[in-house]
């Protein structure tokens, strides 16, 4: 997870606007070989959503981070071939913001980065298909570690953590991948009272008529 900067760290800019370059950690090698966005800082569109983008906005807080990191690695992994990609660094910024915001999916990030202003400022305008964010997605989950190592490292330099105490995650399945979800008491009682129906057909060997689709239908497996 990306960290924030602490808010009085990360002012909202005032006008009149400096001209705005890249950070000086940023390793943005061949950008030539990239798809330039459809917008810069100076556009009027990104600068219309600036205008009204509070000072304190999550949208903000992960641009001034991931400008922090060093995405060296991550823009060489791209051969350069083929049409060309979008920057890697934009498409990171608009992944982070959706799972910050309980966006997991690629489709709902090619969905959003239409709708959520807040992604249209992120990314300078970029609307990447949905194969592309799951290609994106693919790419920078074997980076994901030594991304995190440069998170933890700023948050122990920011004093916003002493990593004293750390935590292995050991589940074996990813997050969000279960089909199984939890379901209320009353909706379990009558489920319950549903199989005991269908069981007792099933015992004088009668049709239980109409079966759950949640319900087993081999006679056998239900239990």
């Amino acid at each position: 997870m990306i960290l924030p900067p602490r808010p009085e760290n990360h002012p909202r800019p005032e006008p009149p606007r400096p001209a705005l370059g890249p950070h000086p950690r940023r390793d943005r090698p061949a950008l030539e070989r990239f798809a330039p966005p459809p917008w810069d800082r100076h556009s009027p569109q990104w600068l219309e959503i600036e205008d009204t983008l509070p000072a304190d906005h999550r949208a903000r807080a992960i641009d001034e981070a991931v400008d922090q990191l060093d995405l060296t690695d991550l823009f060489a992994s791209y051969a350069g071939v083929g049409s060309k990609a979008h920057r890697p660094d934009l498409m990171l910024k608009i992944v982070v913001y959706e799972i910050q915001t309980g966006r997991h999916s690629p489709d709902q990030w090619a969905q959003d980065v239409h709708d959520r202003r807040s992604l249209q400022w992120l990314g300078l305008g970029i609307t990447p298909s949905r194969t592309r964010f799951y290609a994106f997605r693919d790419r920078i989950g074997p980076r994901l570690e030594a991304l995190n190592r440069q998170v933890l490292e700023a948050a122990l330099i920011q004093g916003l953590t002493t990593a004293r105490q750390g935590a292995l995650d050991g589940t074996l399945i990813a997050a969000n991948a279960s089909r199984h979800r939890l379901v209320n008491l009353a909706r379990l009682q009558r489920r319950l009272a549903e199989l005991d129906r269908v069981i007792a057909a099933d015992k004088i060997r009668q049709d239980p008529g109409a079966i759950p689709a949640w319900l087993a239908h081999p006679p056998a497996t239900r239990r």
